[in-house]
């Protein structure tokens, strides 16, 4: 099998801790194609998916994702997707979609950028003297942490260990052979403020590299948080969340973002090749569901770490960048939802309110956006009776007094009429093919005051009146039908057709 395929298909399981959880199998995914990925849209993207592939000449991706995040995907407008495939397909899209990619040599050059951007699980282990010497960092402090930011601002608090700072910054098990680079807070090109993080900036041995240097070869470079994580446990919700930029040889030079629960079996995912052309947000990582480990919030604590590995081949980038990670957690919140987010005048929607975390009773406040009164109830049903795009709030409060809001967006129209804009005959079979916009599903065509059965709706702007012998007597030669467009929103169009 091509090295590559060997890459993005591994399995790593995960390592029990006597007395916590048992790692979690992982939920259900499919495997999506995206026609015309733009920068706009990757980052929603990465964080939506177990494994990535990102033709960045072509736009196509490949993207393993799971199904709870189809639904964001489509509210983001990624939602024409293309195929939708099983999660046992993924190599075979890569071969469908993206051959180029799969038998593409090594890259040649380092001054060329990386034509793909590729996100896959991972699972590193740290040998026992690193594992102990980290414990006894642990050890010397004895704390451990609330959620976390850190920006890398040098006039704030200190960053580093040895600075009295929380962050622990390695080459991996060999700190004293020649090379030895390691993550650096830098002024390169920070997502804000004026500092960053980087990968290989940093080196013991006086070997400092400039802003825009290649990566150096034989890298096993490592930025970790020392304290335990203990926030997130026992919470509703709890998220990751930071900025990054990666410039490597795909799938040989990897970028690691990694958590632990017992300091040795690290998991998490890999990013490699062109992900540089701007800063791209790791969207909140929910980190209920976190590859390898399950729900994190069922564990006392947790470690997060960073990490680059390069071989000793091409290096080709400034390796990667990190900036504004952050991880927050929540006990009270609530949950906004409703039955349809968008629909026609008058639009009636039953909203529900769901509370995660806090002592109950709970108490609520529903802002239907419109200028209507508010609705006290938990689950009120609300009628809309203009268009619009409405804001719609829900304020829960809980009996100890602590307060969360959850929103989602109701969006209300008015019917559209279908537009006809030419109409075709072809042949074997014979077969009318209709131009237009705003085609619906469902839609039904009369010919000559009859309702014709064999319509296929191709897109909103293309359908099909199929019959063949049947439909040929229907529509004759040189005669002027009469065609009635009727989508199922009851609006109509007409279309007067000869051939």
């Amino acid at each position: 099998m091509n090295q590559r395929i060997l890459i993005l298909s591994a399995i790593f399981t995960a390592v029990a801790v006597a007395g916590w959880p048992a790692a979690s199998g992982g939920p259900a995914t499919d495997v999506v194609v995206f026609p015309d990925l733009t920068p706009a849209q990757a980052s929603t993207a990465l964080s939506a998916s177990q494994r990535l592939v990102w033709d960045r000449q072509t736009g196509i991706a490949v993207a393993e994702v799971p199904a709870a995040w189809m639904s964001k995907l489509a509210a983001t407008r990624l939602e024409d997707l293309g195929p939708v495939m099983g999660t046992q397909d993924f190599d075979a899209a890569l071969r469908l979609y993206l051959p180029g990619y799969l038998n593409a040599p090594r890259d040649e050059a380092a001054s060329a950028a990386p034509r793909y951007a590729v996100k896959a699980p991972a699972h590193l282990v740290k040998t026992a003297s690193m594992v102990a010497e980290l414990a006894k960092a642990r050890a010397s402090r004895n704390e451990d942490t609330t959620c976390l930011y850190e920006g890398f601002e040098t006039d704030e608090l200190p960053i580093w260990w040895e600075d009295g700072g929380n962050w622990w910054h390695y080459q991996y098990d060999n700190p004293n052979d020649t090379g030895d680079y390691f993550w650096l807070d830098d002024n390169c090109d920070a997502h804000s403020g004026q500092w960053e993080a980087s990968a290989t900036l940093g080196g013991t041995l006086g070997q400092y590299l400039s802003c825009n240097s290649n990566y150096a070869s034989n890298t096993d470079s490592w930025m970790e948080y020392v304290p335990e994580i203990t926030c997130a446990s026992g919470v509703p919700e709890a998220s990751l969340n930071f900025y990054l930029k990666v410039q490597s040889e795909p799938n040989y030079d990897l970028f690691y973002y990694l958590v632990s629960v017992d300091g040795t079996n690290y998991y998490g995912y890999s990013l490699s090749g062109d992900w540089s052309d701007q800063w791209y947000l790791n969207d909140p990582y929910d980190l209920r569901n976190w590859t390898g480990l399950g729900d994190l919030t069922q564990y006392p604590y947790f470690y997060l770490a960073f990490a680059f590995q390069s071989d000793n081949q091409i290096n080709e980038g400034f390796g990667a960048r990190v900036d504004d990670i952050s991880i927050s957690a929540t006990s009270f919140s609530v949950a906004a939802q409703a039955d349809t987010q968008s629909g026609l005048v008058p639009l009636t929607v039953h909203f529900t309110a769901t509370p995660l975390g806090g002592q109950a009773p709970y108490t609520y406040a529903w802002d239907f956006g419109d200028g209507s009164p508010r609705s006290f109830d938990q689950n009120p049903v609300h009628t809309y009776t203009a268009t619009g795009s409405y804001p719609v709030q829900v304020t829960a409060q809980d009996s100890t007094g602590a307060v969360s809001t959850g929103g989602l967006t109701v969006t209300v129209s008015v019917p559209t009429p279908p537009v006809i804009q030419s109409m075709a005959k072809k042949g074997n079979p014979f077969r009318i093919v209709v131009l237009g916009a705003d085609f619906m599903q469902g839609i039904q065509v009369y010919i000559n005051g009859k309702q014709w059965p064999n319509v296929k709706v191709k897109s909103s702007g293309k359908l099909v009146i199929a019959g063949g012998a049947g439909l040929k007597a229907a529509v004759p030669k040189g005669v002027p039908t009469l065609f009635l467009f009727k989508n199922p929103d009851t609006t109509t169009a007409t279309y007067t057709f000869s051939w």
